[in-house]
């Protein structure tokens, strides 16, 4: 559904010149358009809806729309209305009011502020994702920094153990090699001391 639901013209005797949209509004227009004066603008709020009057002194400029429907781009679109209507053939004017009232239906299409206001808000909205982008990123390199540290720590777990390892090895190896010359000075004790009981 339009956020504008119905628009006529009306002249200065009651007579709709030419409308659009959902006609169930017509007589509450009728209705009110009575409480509004030639040359003043006016909006009642029913029942969801807002009517909008914008009255000359020969023709009533209606709209009604949703009530959440800007009232300043209601009136810039009565407005528009009130430039562009010829009196004198309201017939060929159906088709304006109908392109109208389409045009005006996406409020960022015609009114400045309101495109601003919503490029504010795609911008609000691509920095707020950003931003949550470099959390996360954030987020990301406190975990690469503890998983670095992490392995830092380990690797120096793993330098300690070798060097023990080494150190031991070694240690083992002195053993080896001075177990292996004893033997060999025993062996030689005792083979020097059988050759020379033999002779």
């Amino acid at each position: 559904m339009s956020d504008l639901i119905y628009s006529c013209i009306i002249d200065k005797d009651g007579e709709i010149l030419c409308e659009c949209g959902d006609k169930k509004f017509k007589k509450l227009v009728m209705e009110l358009r009575t409480k509004t004066e030639p040359d003043q603008r006016r909006s009642f709020a029913n029942e969801g809806f807002t009517h909008n009057f914008l009255r000359t002194k020969d023709n009533t400029f209606v709209c009604v729309a949703k009530k959440e429907y800007s009232t300043r781009i209601v009136f810039a679109f009565l407005l528009k209305l009130q430039e562009s209507f010829d009196p004198f053939s309201p017939e060929d004017f159906q088709s304006t009011l109908k392109t109208e009232m389409k045009l005006y239906s996406n409020p960022t299409e015609v009114d400045k502020i309101a495109k601003v206001q919503k490029q504010i808000k795609e911008l609000k909205e691509i920095m707020i994702e950003n931003i949550d982008h470099v959390l996360k990123r954030g987020e990301r390199l406190e975990d690469l920094e503890k998983k670095t540290e992490e392995m830092r720590e380990g690797a120096d777990t793993f330098k300690k153990g070798s060097t023990k390892l080494k150190k031991a090895m070694w240690c083992r190896n002195v053993y080896c090699w001075i177990g292996l010359i004893v033997a060999i000075i025993v062996i030689g004790l005792v083979i020097g001391l059988s050759l020379s009981l033999i002779h």
